[in-house]
C-alpha cells in the first residue's frame, strides 16, 4: 500500500510509515505551508492539488482514492 501526501512528519506518525510497513511519498510540498502566516487553509488545498495532480499523472493504477 503507498500512501501520499504533502506532509509527513517521521517524528509525529504511525510506526507503519516509517518501517516500511505503508510506504509513504511526500508530494505537493513545492507549495508553502503558508504565507507570512496567513492562508494556511489555502495553501494545504493548494498542496493537496498538487499532490493530486501527480497521482493523476504518475501514480499508477489504484482501486481506492481518497483526496480529504
Amino acid at each position: 500500500m503507498k500512501i501520499y501526501t504533502p506532509y509527513h512528519d517521521k517524528k509525529h506518525c504511525f510506526k507503519e510509515t516509517i518501517d516500511g510497513t505503508l510506504e509513504v511519498e511526500v508530494r505537493g510540498n513545492l507549495f508553502p505551508a503558508s504565507i507570512c502566516g496567513k492562508g494556511k487553509a489555502f495553501c494545504a488545498m493548494m498542496r493537496m492539488i498538487l499532490a493530486t495532480i501527480y497521482v493523476i499523472f504518475f501514480g499508477g493504477y489504484f482501486d481506492v482514492i481518497i483526496v480529504d
